[in-house]
């Protein structure tokens, strides 16, 4: 029993892509030739998108009739047969993904996953050049370092360059999504908000926007933010939007 605990932990963390490199290629290596392995994955992989698929009050009919099946007909086990033993081993085995599945449902019906869906839509933006207003050098060494990772210091260089540059949409998109890496929405909502609906960078601002809200656990000024900006047909978001907004109507 202990080994199939063993599995059954190390299958659903290998699923939410908690391993290593170094674990995960030794899991996928041992799961190439380990049969056992191989029949725990599958039974893993359906029971969480039968999951994923049912409704409620299906998922606690099914596990309820699963348990009384399982009550009614106990497997009889002969030491001397190897499939016997693989049987009762798979059994164990669903029984604990079971329990696991269960949990997790629980805790995806109780609990917000508004920032695990925002971490999942996002986009990170991969820095443009400079504008007319903003010299090459100044923009370049911004850019430097929100590229490198380095967003307090381009933080920094974001906020001296708009002492001189107070309505650049440029500098005002580039502080709030280098805001929204630095996790301080505060900062990221005042300055994505002041980008022109004029500019190049309205509609990615509008949707980090988006974004924010639900990294912030506020379902229903995300969805409002959706709808503004799905009545742009054209908007550069609009599939992605849609799609958004079908998960959280979910």
């Amino acid at each position: 029993m202990s080994e199939v605990l063993k599995n059954i932990e190390l299958i659903e963390t290998y699923f939410e892509g908690k391993l290593s490199d170094a674990e995960k290629t030794a899991f996928e290596t041992r799961l190439a030739i380990d049969s056992d392995l191989k029949d725990e994955v599958e039974l893993y992989t359906n029971i969480v998108s039968g999951i994923k698929e049912t409704g409620e009050a299906n998922i606690k009919a099914k596990l309820k009739l699963v348990d009384n099946e399982l009550d009614a007909e106990p497997i009889i086990v002969k030491m001397e047969s190897a499939n016997s033993l693989k049987i009762k081993y798979l059994a164990i085995a669903a029984s604990v993904i079971l329990v696991i599945c269960i949990s997790v449902y629980w805790n995806i019906s109780h609990k917000s996953n508004l920032p695990e869906l925002a971490i999942v839509y996002y986009e990170k933006d991969k820095g443009l050049p400079n504008e007319m207003s903003v010299s090459e050098n100044q923009l370049s060494d911004v850019m430097i370092s929100y590229k490198n990772g380095d967003y307090v210091i381009a933080k920094n260089k974001l906020n001296d360059l708009l002492k001189n540059n107070t309505s650049n949409d440029t500098l005002r998109y580039f502080l709030g999504i280098t805001s929204y890496e630095l996790k301080d929405y505060r900062t990221a909502i005042a300055s994505l908000n002041l980008v022109s609906s004029e500019s190049k960078y309205y509609d990615k601002a509008q949707y980090r926007l988006v974004l924010i809200e639900l990294l912030v656990d506020d379902k229903q000024r995300a969805l409002n933010k959706i709808d503004e900006c799905l009545a742009n047909k054209n908007h550069l978001y609009y599939d992605k939007l849609v799609q958004l907004k079908t998960e959280l109507s979910k």
